[in-house]
This record gives structure tokens, sequence and C-alpha cells, in this order.
């Protein structure tokens, strides 16, 4: 039997510290990568950086969509990027695998080996579960939670596009789904480090992620916690936390938790080498309010 190919599905919008390493990262890892820049909905136009044009240099090793169907939702607009990068792909085959790999999504060496070591022992899963570490303010704290973010091609998705496709935002749709989960300890699952990314933006996103829905909590959350929240002193922020969405924690649910206390994980270990750069960022909020105000 053949070895099974993967194929890398990135999207990315204002991820100009992220995207380069995010590209190498996938081009090593992937034997073909498909990138899109969209902003999936008009209100995240004005934070247009230099993502796209980064991604050009990148253009005789990476496919790019040039999408230009009007979105006003993320879930429904990455939705379709996800599905036409796929679908458009050389490599979409029964048999291969498809890899989100978003540009704030990083992995070692050390995981990769042991994903690629899992789907070929393991032939009957369908879908990789990454746990992750999820950075929160800097790269020295984190929540743990996990994601799905492999999916096998089968059959079905080959022969019924229209179904058997992502829908909605990154669920791969199959007959059955037959899952293995690939751990986080030490250098292995995934090391994710979306709250690191443009907080502003992140403000603006959430407003628009869904149809209808613009998720008063989450806005809410990050107004009153996560921009004043104190690594040093967090007993106020987790008390706060609790009283206003229910949850022992520095996060809104429990999708992302913390330690027994709800305090974010200390981690002082190695992170994926595309990344060490930012490692100096003491902490990321003040980071983007100094880029923006031009410091």
């Amino acid at each position: 039997m053949a070895e099974p190919k993967f194929v890398g599905l990135m999207t990315a919008w204002c991820s100009e510290p992220w995207i380069e390493p995010a590209l190498k990262q996938a081009i090593e890892y992937c034997d073909e990568v498909n990138v899109c820049v969209y902003c999936h909905s008009p209100e995240l136009n004005k934070f247009e950086d230099n993502t796209a044009d980064i991604v050009k240099k990148y253009k005789n090793k990476v496919k790019i969509l040039n999408y230009r169907k009007k979105c006003k939702n993320h879930s429904i607009c990455k939705a379709d990027i996800l599905n036409t990068m796929a679908h458009n792909s050389k490599l979409f085959e029964a048999g291969n695998w498809l890899w989100i790999l978003d540009s704030d999504e990083f992995y070692t060496r050390e995981s990769v080996n042991y994903i690629k070591k899992e789907i070929k022992q393991n032939s009957h899963f369908n879908q990789l579960c990454i746990q992750e570490k999820y950075f929160y303010i800097n790269m020295h704290n984190n929540l743990v939670g996990d994601h799905h973010r492999l999916f096998r091609i089968e059959p079905e998705n080959v022969e019924d596009k229209k179904d058997f496709c992502f829908w909605p935002t990154q669920n791969w749709r199959m007959r059955q789904k037959k899952i293995s989960t690939i751990p986080r300890r030490g250098k292995l699952g995934m090391f994710h480090y979306g709250m690191l990314t443009n907080p502003l933006l992140k403000l603006k996103f959430w407003q628009t992620e869904y149809p209808g829905q613009p998720q008063p909590m989450k806005i809410e959350w990050m107004n009153k916690i996560y921009f004043n929240y104190d690594i040093e002193r967090p007993q106020k922020w987790l008390e706060l936390n609790e009283q206003l969405f229910g949850v022992k924690g520095c996060w809104f649910s429990d999708t992302f938790t913390g330690d027994h206390l709800g305090r974010p994980f200390r981690y002082d270990g190695e992170h994926p080498r595309w990344v060490r750069h930012l490692l100096d960022v003491k902490d990321f909020r003040e980071y983007y309010l100094m880029k923006l105000e031009g410091k």
C-alpha cells in the first residue's frame, strides 16, 4: 500500500508575525500546501497587514487560492475556502489526508513523527484529535484543550463532494468517524498560539463568526477578563470569571482549562523551532497595542 500524502490547508488574515513560520512548517510537513489569505467578513478588512505579500513570496512552493466570494460570516466562509482548496488539490484522493494548519498552530518534529507513525500503524482511524497547549498572554502560560486537525479522505468524500465535505467551518463530514487522539505530553501535541494573535481582531471576529450570533458572552469575556488578566496576581480575575461565566478559570467555558485552581499552567519547555523568535514577547496584548501605536 502506498504511503498516504498530506495536503496542508491554511487560511490566514492579519497574521504577519506568524504567517512565514507557518508556511515554512507546512512546506516541510506536507506534500502539498494550499493557502488562502482572506478576511472572512467585511468588518475585518481594517486589520489588513502584510500577510498576503509574505505568502506571495512562497508562490513557487504553495498553491495560493485567490478567493473572490463575498462573505459575512467566518463559519460559512472558512468551510467554503477549505472545501475549495481540498477539492482543487491534485492529491484529493481516498487514502490521503487533509491537515488544517492554521497560522497560529505549530508542531515539533517529534510530534509530526508521532502523528505520521500513528496514521501508518493504525489505518482504521480516519480523524486525529490533537491535544494542545493553548497559550495565554505569553509563551510561558497555557491552558489545555484539543482540536480535530487531520482528516483522511474517504471514498464518499471524493464521490459526493456536496454532502461529505467541511461543514460547518472545520467539521469534516463522513459516514463514520473513527478518531484517534494525539497526546500533548512533552513535545507532542499541538502548540496553539490563538490567544497570542491580535486580540483586537479576535474581538471583532467573534462579532461575525456565526450568522446572526454576535456572541456577547465572548465579547464580554475579552473586555472584562482577558484584556485585564494579571498572570502574577490572578485571583481577582479568576473570581470575576466564575462570577460572570460560572467557570472556575480564566476562559469563558470549559473548552480550555487550567490547573486545579483554574490558573494557566506554567510552561518553560521548548517551543517548535518556527516560533522561538517570539519567546521574548512578555505580553502579546501590549505587543499588538504598541504596533497599533507605531512604537
